[in-house]
């Protein structure tokens, strides 16, 4: 078996079961390492990275948005066999599909040729939803929190903690309705621009008058 990447660290915002949650608003990291044959790491290994976002299914997920594109951050370079991207994720799972997002990184190597490692399937949303007491233990671990603890609450304390799920599902769709009308309103630009260009070359293709 030849050399390969491998995923060292993968950064996510929240786990809700078996769901990777990420998050719009927020940068995630991924730190990329190349191992030999017998699975150690290639501490002098350089090369220079690129991250694409795919789907679950390993589709390339397309861009709607020509001034947008679906993900930043997408070059790294692996310096003593080891290279971190920070990516922002421009793209709703809602409004495409619901589908899961992975992504991609691929690499070329002088003696091994071309390499590539993909992500576990996440979920992208907007607003991340943490409780009081999960935003306590995060700023004291300087983690992200996930939504829900796992133990239970005591009973008296249920109540609330349903009613704040409930302003976070209100939340996040709220988030979602803003998302679409920032969506909206940039295809409605792209869409001018377009039109614009269109007329400008018109213009210029038309016979003097």
């Amino acid at each position: 078996m030849a050399h390969q990447l491998r995923i060292d660290a993968h950064q996510v915002h929240r786990i809700d079961g078996d769901d990777l949650i990420i998050s719009t608003l927020k940068d995630i990291t991924i730190s990329v390492v190349l191992v030999d044959p017998q699975e150690q790491a290639v501490d002098d290994a350089e090369m220079p990275l690129t991250a694409h976002l795919i789907y679950e299914n390993g589709q390339p997920v397309e861009q709607l948005d020509r001034h947008q594109p679906v993900m930043k951050g997408g070059t790294a370079h692996m310096t003593n066999g080891l290279a971190t991207f920070k990516l922002r994720i421009n793209v709703l799972s809602s409004l495409r599909g619901n589908q899961k997002l992975r992504v991609l990184v691929v690499g070329q190597h002088r003696e091994c040729g071309k390499l590539e490692v993909i992500t576990n399937p996440m979920r992208s949303i907007t607003k991340l939803y943490r409780g009081p007491r999960e935003l306590a233990e995060a700023d004291r671990a300087n983690v992200p929190a996930p939504q829900c603890a796992t133990t239970l609450q005591p009973a008296e304390l249920q109540p609330a903690e349903t009613s704040l799920k409930r302003k976070a599902e209100i939340g996040d769709l709220l988030g979602m309705i803003n998302d679409h009308d920032r969506s909206i309103g940039a295809l409605r630009e792209s869409q001018r621009a377009i039109v614009a260009e269109l007329q400008e070359l018109a213009r210029r293709l038309a016979p003097p008058g």
